[in-house]
């Protein structure tokens, strides 16, 4: 919580892990905290810290050393198969995610969904990158309020023979 409670720092003890590192995953370089005389080993930060127990089957995930076997794959194979993968696999995340959502979009704003999704996180994430994004999605389409809402009382009604949406409230503001 960030608040320093008006206690006395401890002195006289000797620090300790706080994440046993034999039976879960922490950082190996910790900090160390004199006020509580801890080591600082969680495997995270304040706003979100993973907590992840040992396996005997993420270990051997681990022992495959899949990130270079990966890369190991990746080199040899040819660029213009890559890409095509990624786009043909794009695709069919952008019209699964539609499916879920009950829409039926058009192959365009499908298109433009996965040309969204292999965009993100190339550029940091701010106000006006998120409003970019999802122009790329909608594109220029007047019955869609663009924006954030700032109400949660919007509700989105999908009409799944058409896979058009009709908005009953329009509380928006942009960026």
């Amino acid at each position: 919580m960030q608040e320093l409670l008006d206690l006395p720092d401890l002195k006289d003890s000797n620090y300790v892990s706080i994440v046993d590192p034999d039976i879960q995953y922490a950082l190996e370089k910790s900090e160390n905290v004199p006020r509580q005389r801890i080591r600082n080993n969680l495997p995270g930060t304040s706003n979100f810290c993973p907590l992840i127990f040992k396996s005997a089957r993420l270990e051997s995930y681990i022992d495959d050393d899949l990130e270079q076997r990966t890369h190991s794959i990746l080199q040899k194979t040819q660029k213009d198969i890559l890409y095509r993968t990624s786009a043909f696999l794009l695709l069919k995340d952008s019209k699964a995610s539609f499916t879920i959502e009950g829409e039926s979009p058009s192959h365009i704003r499908a298109t433009n969904w996965g040309k969204a999704i292999g965009q993100a996180g190339s550029k940091g994430l701010t106000a006006g990158e998120v409003l970019r994004l999802q122009e790329l999605v909608i594109g220029d389409n007047s019955r869609i309020p663009m924006g954030f809402r700032i109400k949660m009382d919007l509700w989105v009604e999908h009409d799944k023979a058409t896979g058009t949406a009709d908005f009953t409230d329009t509380s928006f503001i942009t960026c």
